[in-house]
């Protein structure tokens, strides 16, 4: 039975975790947060938890995502994938299904994978909010028929493993992305791998 494997982008496939902390900062004084430009201080964070620290008001986070996604575009050429290229491509030469699930947007995601010669996947689906990853992974194993038993979701961060669960689906964190691996550990993902040797493996 063909595998089908799912990917969180931006930190797993897209290093993307500098120019996102740069972009967020940078919108700090139009919506009334603070800033934090300790990186380590971020990855040992949840993303729930970072909103609380900055004090995002809960009305503001949709904007300032909206605005996040609209500057990374303006970047998006010049953002490099992680060390997960040869996995990928490892995965899809064993006739694995790949698929995205992704808070950014679809045009950044296909911008990015165009300009990367990483064209390997089979869908891309996104959501507009931080939370509630589970209710898409939901509309795609409806929508793709994937037989739930036989997928595997890959994350960098605890909502990512959280939303597997809530499915009973196999997590792997991969944890060279936006969350640390202490933090990672804490949710309690299947599998936590620290090179993309491992993910070949899957």
């Amino acid at each position: 039975m063909t595998k089908t494997i799912i990917f969180d982008f931006d930190g797993t496939i897209a290093d993307s975790f500098k120019q996102t902390v740069n972009i967020i900062n940078s919108l700090s004084e139009e919506f009334g947060f603070q800033k934090e430009l300790n990186y380590e201080k971020i990855r040992s964070k949840s993303i729930s938890q970072l909103i609380k620290d900055l004090r995002i008001s809960f009305w503001n986070v949709p904007r300032v995502i909206s605005r996040w996604r609209k500057e990374l575009s303006k970047i998006i050429y010049t953002i490099k994938p992680t060390q997960i290229v040869p996995a990928l491509k490892k995965l899809k030469q064993k006739g694995c299904v790949l698929g995205i699930l992704t808070t950014n947007s679809e045009e950044n995601v296909r911008k990015f994978l165009k300009a990367n010669d990483l064209e390997l996947f089979d869908f891309v689906c996104h959501g507009s909010s931080l939370f509630g990853k589970d209710k898409i992974l939901k509309k795609i194993i409806k929508k793709y028929k994937i037989n739930i038993s036989n997928a595997i979701y890959v994350g960098d961060e605890p909502r990512d493993i959280e939303a597997a669960k809530k499915l009973n689906m196999k997590i792997i964190a991969v944890d060279w992305g936006f969350s640390s691996k202490e933090l990672l550990e804490k949710s309690e993902p299947d599998a936590i791998v620290s090179s993309e040797k491992e993910l070949a493996d899957l």
